[in-house]
């Protein structure tokens, strides 16, 4: 629906003389990632960036973050998520940035390097872009799936995190969490803290799909019931949630109908899996996706298979660390400014691709490729195993050589498992005809 909402807006102003901007790096997105790239692309060089935020203010989701836990890594310090988004607000005060706050991006048009966009003050406009940063955030999966009527009182937990933290009401006075991402997890300590009844928090997976840290300090700490391998096979209620009908699931995650119990409350959170947010790239084909996490496929410098576009943050995959995030969104900003400045002296380097491929044992590798054409002094993979392995040896090999083992006493999917990788190995890959790096796990049987 908004989709053909915006491809209507732009054929009716086709042909229309636009506000045309020029700038060398434009940032599409207002969040940490965006603004860390931004602070990282002015500090390799860049002294014209834009950054198009669609809030009225800059920081993203983080704004409504009241808890600590964030910037230990970037900062030597621990600081709330307000606090943590202040901070890149304050870097990114600078002559070399311009904001646009308030303002939507409509369509990138890749052939052009052209984005279309528009806001109160300067109506329908295009900006012409030498590299293109995606930094647009994440999404929170619906309550679609579950049966039953739609009352009010059902809503997501960053809703709720919005709802208490921004506007300072509570959602809810007996309160059922379904799922245990990260919001979810943080939701459940703050809505005890504010007074109301977390009855319970549901996973319907056998293990946590947040921080196993965040698990402790907002659910056990608060002794909260947690049902995990359960679900909810439907909602009742009227003009307000009233009940919820929950069961186990089996071993395929399909409820056990002789398991069904009931539980009444005023209000349920969803807090299941976060979705890459990439709208935008609907229609523009050039830029490859990765099917594994429904982002763009990037590599370890962040750089999309369009050379001069980049992606950094939760919408090339869903992370549970700021830190981690903020880093990969500094390599993003830093490559664009590389990639600006050897454009202007035409200095580009065709890219060198050495695929990652992995075993059933993980989600996902971050990156997936890696340009060995442009390699930093190291490189780094995170690997998010699918879930709980113990005592296991993660293994990598190039052709039928061992470059590095690791053995691990546990992995976890909330925990992703960094990896430095020897460059001196990928070097050689140049000189093989399969550059192809695999990662897998032994299993250590007499443990």
């Amino acid at each position: 629906m908004f989709d053909s909402i915006i491809t209507s807006f732009v054929e009716l102003n086709k042909g229309k003389d636009l506000n045309l901007m020029e700038t060398d790096l434009l940032i599409i997105g207002g969040g940490v990632a965006a603004l860390s790239a931004a602070v990282s692309a002015v500090k390799n060089g860049i002294e014209n960036v834009f950054i198009i935020e669609k809030d009225k203010k800059l920081g993203g989701v983080l704004n409504q973050c009241i808890h600590s836990g964030f910037g230990v890594l970037t900062f030597n310090e621990e600081l709330t998520g307000n606090e943590y988004a202040k901070k890149f607000i304050d870097l990114v005060d600078s002559d070399s940035i311009k904001i646009f706050t308030d303002t939507t991006a409509l369509k990138i048009e890749i052939k052009n390097k052209k984005v279309y966009a528009v806001n109160q003050k300067h109506g329908y406009f295009k900006i012409d872009f030498r590299a293109l940063i995606l930094a647009t955030g994440c999404y929170e999966e619906s309550v679609s799936s579950i049966p039953g009527s739609r009352p009010a009182g059902v809503m997501s937990a960053g809703m709720a995190q919005k709802f208490i933290n921004t506007n300072g009401f509570l959602p809810g006075s007996n309160v059922v969490i379904f799922g245990t991402n990260i919001v979810g997890l943080t939701m459940a300590r703050r809505l005890t803290l504010e007074g109301a009844k977390v009855l319970c928090v549901i996973e319907n997976l056998p293990y946590c799909r947040g921080p196993l840290r965040d698990e402790y300090l907002c659910i056990k700490d608060f002794n909260i019931p947690l049902y995990y391998s359960h679900t909810i096979v439907r909602i009742y209620g009227k003009k307000r949630i009233e009940k919820i009908k929950v069961a186990k699931v089996d071993k395929n995650l399909k409820p056990v109908k002789s398991s069904e119990f009931e539980i009444r409350l005023d209000c349920l959170l969803i807090a299941k899996d976060l979705i890459p947010e990439n709208n935008l790239l609907s229609k523009v084909k050039s830029i490859k996706m990765d099917k594994k996490t429904g982002g763009p496929l990037v590599d370890q410098n962040m750089q999309t298979s369009v050379p001069f576009v980049f992606a950094c943050g939760n919408n090339v995959y869903i992370h549970n660390n700021a830190d981690i995030l903020v880093k990969e969104s500094s390599l993003a900003g830093k490559a664009a400014a590389n990639f600006i400045k050897n454009l202007k002296t035409n200095k580009l380097v065709k890219p060198n691709y050495i695929k990652i491929k992995f075993s059933k044992h993980f989600s996902f590798v971050s990156p997936r490729i890696i340009n060995s054409e442009n390699l930093s002094n190291i490189t780094e993979l995170y690997l998010h195993p699918n879930k709980v392995y113990e005592n296991v040896t993660i293994s990598i090999r190039v052709s039928n050589k061992t470059i590095l083992e690791l053995k691990k006493k546990r992995l976890v999917p909330s925990m992703p498992e960094k990896i430095v990788l020897p460059n001196k190995d990928l070097l050689e890959l140049n000189f093989l005809k399969r550059k192809e790096i695999y990662v897998f796990l032994e299993f250590d049987i007499n443990a």
